[in-house]
């Protein structure tokens, strides 16, 4: 029976972005030990043909394969998890070859940048090239670098990915909290400079910063989240990436098990109340709780079960998941806006209205496209409503 119970509107058959239960045995498979993974994988392999793996169950095969390996189990399909874990490890070499040079640049231009995602899990927690897959290195720089650091980039040859607008300004930069950069040869290089993307405050920032801890990564000194603010972000990342990935829970644990005498609980609901995360930390951590009896303080579900939500906060949190399949992209993006235009009305810094966020954010060049764009993707979400499942 769990004690601790996540957001119901969360958890209803219309929201299917949290794993199935087959995958759940999968996850169970790859991250717990003894008894308990062995029996979850002879079931997931009793339910799940080899060559019907979905993509994101795929993700958790090298993870799958060291597990089974460490249980000293022999089965033909262990070199079909070999397969994927060694396809794992060539390609994170790849990205990190590909990352050291613009690392490099940024250093030696005397840029501070912390090593975030998958590429910090990676060298911190996993411990092992081959075990957790990635598209892209991602790097955290402080606000006031950012266009500096554009500027290096691009020197170097990287270009801004997906549909973005030519120009990029102090407007951009205060209500939007990164920008991807792909090379010739199509790795990609994720520039940030806020943490958590719906707080995009000058200042917000400044304890993930000041409580960071240096290592050197390829040889040149970076940046890296102590495990508390490192858990905190897997978790808000986790439940806000669109789509929604089992990634995040084994990240989760593996920051869990092997920093659980450094994780300050304290310090973790302070930073969730301080930015308004409180949900998103809830019921990832109440999942982790009940799917894996992750070893996270009763006090600490507890308390994050009687912070007060407002209706609003609900609402918000209900938009920006990705849970609903029936709301859409633009809900999301309107939360996102009014999150970010409280900072700046408070600064009296830089503003936009919100048809101005959306060409921003669609990457459209001119204001008056805007409106076409918005009934092309109403269109869009109702011809999806409309076809079957």
């Amino acid at each position: 029976m769990n004690l601790f119970q996540p957001s119901t509107f969360l958890f209803t058959k219309s929201h299917t972005s949290w794993p199935t239960k087959t995958q759940e045995l999968l996850i169970k498979a790859a991250i717990l030990g003894g008894n308990e993974a062995l029996d979850a994988w002879q079931e997931w392999t009793s339910i799940v043909a080899i060559n019907e793996i979905d993509n994101d169950s795929r993700l958790l095969l090298p993870l799958l394969y060291k597990n089974l390996r460490n249980h000293n189990i022999d089965d033909p399909s262990i070199n079909i998890y070999k397969r994927e874990y060694r396809a794992t490890w060539f390609r994170t070499q790849t990205l990190y070859r590909n990352a050291a040079l613009p690392l490099q640049s940024l250093h030696n231009a005397g840029i501070q940048t912390m090593l975030l995602k998958g590429a910090a899990l990676t060298t911190l927690y996993y411990k092992d090239l081959g075990l957790r897959p990635m598209n892209d290195v991602d790097v955290l720089v402080h606000p006031d670098d950012v266009l500096a650091s554009f500027n290096l980039l691009e020197k170097l040859g990287w270009r801004p990915s997906g549909k973005v607008q030519k120009s990029f300004d102090n407007i951009h930069l205060s209500f939007f909290s990164s920008r991807g950069f792909e090379n010739d040869s199509d790795f990609a290089f994720d520039l940030n400079w806020h943490l958590i993307k719906l707080c995009c405050g000058a200042d917000s920032d400044d304890s993930f910063w000041r409580d960071a801890f240096p290592i050197k990564f390829q040889d040149i000194p970076v940046f890296v989240l102590n495990p508390t603010d490192q858990l905190m972000h897997v978790c808000f990342h986790g439940m806000t990436h669109i789509p929604m990935s089992p990634k995040w829970i084994a990240d989760a644990i593996m920051i869990i098990n092997n920093s659980s005498s450094e994780i300050d609980w304290d310090r973790l609901l302070a930073q969730v109340q301080e930015r308004h995360i409180v949900l998103p930390l809830k019921d990832t951590l109440t999942y982790l709780h009940n799917l894996l009896n992750a070893p996270i303080p009763e006090r600490v579900l507890r308390k994050l079960s009687s912070i007060p939500k407002s209706g609003y906060e609900q609402m918000e949190y209900h938009a920006t998941t990705g849970l609903s399949r029936q709301m859409g992209s633009l809900p999301r993006f309107w939360f996102q806006y009014r999150r970010h235009s409280s900072i700046i009305n408070n600064t009296n810094a830089y503003s936009m209205s919100f048809f101005q966020y959306l060409r921003y954010t669609w990457g459209l060049e001119q204001l008056w496209k805007v409106p076409f764009q918005f009934i092309f993707m109403v269109l869009k979400r109702a011809w999806k409503l409309v076809l079957p499942s």
